[in-house]
């Protein structure tokens, strides 16, 4: 199938609510009003919904991290797209857009882009590995209200200033 022609749009006040039903019909997680308020406030290039004919299907949120070590990451808290638009590339047009991210001037001290990936969900390994992740450190008992669990840790490093790298 052919991909489809997403448009991209920011999060705000007015399709907070979009944004929560969208993610109640995707995700097995229920996120809280705390997750919302920090997606409402991340800097928008980490928050994105994917409109396909101005119909909300896909999202994503990220949030920029400073490991121990002074590196900086970014955390992709949540992407998905609603079953009936999936294998239409969709996903991937998501991705590549956080992936581009580190090229741009605002990003470019981006060191590694990673997930958290359920052990059961061989669909979003299958994903990320086909995008260039590595699956990482095994996490047991990750997940608190489902089962299984544990989850797998996803990646890719970044190269500064350039594109991302495997």
């Amino acid at each position: 199938m052919a991909s489809l022609p997403i448009r991209l749009g920011n999060l705000h006040e007015k399709n907070l609510e979009q944004l929560k039903k969208l993610n109640s019909s995707i995700f097995p997680i229920r996120y809280g009003d705390r997750f919302y308020e920090e997606v409402l406030r991340a800097h928008p290039d980490l928050v994105k919904l994917a409109y396909y004919h101005d119909f909300l299907i896909g999202a994503y949120c990220c949030r920029k991290e400073v490991s121990s070590d002074k590196q900086i990451k970014i955390y992709i808290l949540t992407i998905g797209v609603l079953a009936p638009y999936r294998e239409r590339g969709v996903g991937t047009q998501l991705l590549q857009s956080i992936l581009q991210l580190v090229k741009t001037e605002r990003w470019k001290d981006v060191t590694e882009i990673y997930a958290h990936v359920q052990t059961s969900n061989e669909e979003a390994l299958r994903f990320y590995q086909k995008n260039g992740f590595e699956i990482g450190e095994k996490k047991t008992n990750y997940y608190k209200d489902i089962d299984p669990p544990d989850c797998y840790v996803v990646y890719k490093k970044c190269t500064k200033g350039e594109q991302v790298i495997s």
